[in-house]
């Protein structure tokens, strides 16, 4: 909790996180009530997320970009293969469902699994920034052959 005062008005931060594994709300209400310091105990305080058409609360993780880039520059989409050994970052963004706002998750809550023909390659539980990348540089393999790559959230 921060309070900050200017001499007329009492602003209240309370900050809070919700568990992970806390399901879908469609209406989410938080209520407070604080205390003052003679000992009275204020009226009730309630902020609602969601209601009507948006989300009180969403915690499907969804990918919403997967870039792959050579040297800081996007490969094209029509590039059809790799050369053996070459080095490549691969950028994902990570969001939540039906949710516009580009947010990832808190580190640690979630793991981000990159799997190549169903092997796991590289993986993390941090994502970059506020909006989820997560970039992550390696080499494709040196063999020729086709293979299929998948990232899980």
């Amino acid at each position: 909790i921060v309070i900050t005062e200017d001499g007329t008005n009492v602003m209240t931060n309370i900050t809070f996180r919700l568990r992970p594994q806390w399901d879908d709300e469609s209406q989410l209400t938080v209520t407070s009530r604080l205390m003052l310091q003679n000992g009275v105990i204020s009226i009730p305080f309630a902020h609602t997320w969601g209601g009507g058409s948006t989300q009180g609360y969403e915690n499907d993780l969804e990918l919403k970009a997967v870039v792959f880039s050579e040297n800081d520059v996007p490969m094209s989409p029509a590039r059809q293969y790799l050369r053996g050994g070459e080095t490549m970052n691969v950028s994902i963004e990570v969001g939540f469902e039906n949710v516009n706002e580009r947010r990832g998750f808190v580190d640690g809550d979630a793991e981000v699994i990159l799997y190549r023909d169903g092997t796991a390659v590289r993986n993390t539980t941090q994502l970059d920034g506020p909006s989820g990348t997560s970039p992550k540089p390696f080499p494709s393999p040196t063999a020729t052959s086709n293979g299929k790559w998948a990232w899980f959230p």
